[in-house]
């Protein structure tokens, strides 16, 4: 959606520099465009993306994801929304409105080693995108 909007208000922007319209008309439209190309970008949350990924650990490396709805001592793991279909590669999450926080555990190979991270409550999906051969980067948007 992101991508068409843009897509459109940069050609709307292009067309109006035809000489069909006045000099001044063309610069107060465009300069109208902008602003409300700068304002969609400002509002839209689901522009949003960030990429959490697991620490570093000596000797260890982060195998999977998993999210919780609520601290991981307290809440029950979050189930992918992908997970009953054939097509697992990449895992993601859904993420609905919730009265607890969302969190991720990095979960470290032939180890009970488990690193916890709260994330904020502003994302609508999470995809376990991962890194070479390991699991290990989260994408939220």
């Amino acid at each position: 959606m992101l991508y068409i909007s843009n897509h459109f208000m940069l050609s709307t922007l292009l067309m109006f520099r035809s000489h069909a319209y006045p000099m001044r008309w063309q610069i107060k439209l465009q300069s109208y465009l902008l602003i409300g190309l700068c304002f969609y970008l400002t509002i839209n949350p689901a522009i949003a993306t960030d990429i959490y990924t697991c620490p570093k650990i000596k000797h260890q490396t982060a195998v999977s994801i998993t999210l919780f709805s609520g601290h991981p001592s307290e809440t029950a793991m979050l189930k992918p929304d992908n997970a009953d279909t054939d097509d697992t590669n990449p895992e993601y999450w859904r993420l609905g409105e919730s009265p607890y926080p969302i969190w991720y555990v990095c979960n470290y190979q032939h180890s009970k080693k488990q690193r916890s991270f709260k994330l904020p409550n502003t994302y609508a999906v999470c995809t376990n995108i991962g890194s070479s051969h390991a699991k290990d980067r989260l994408e939220c948007k």
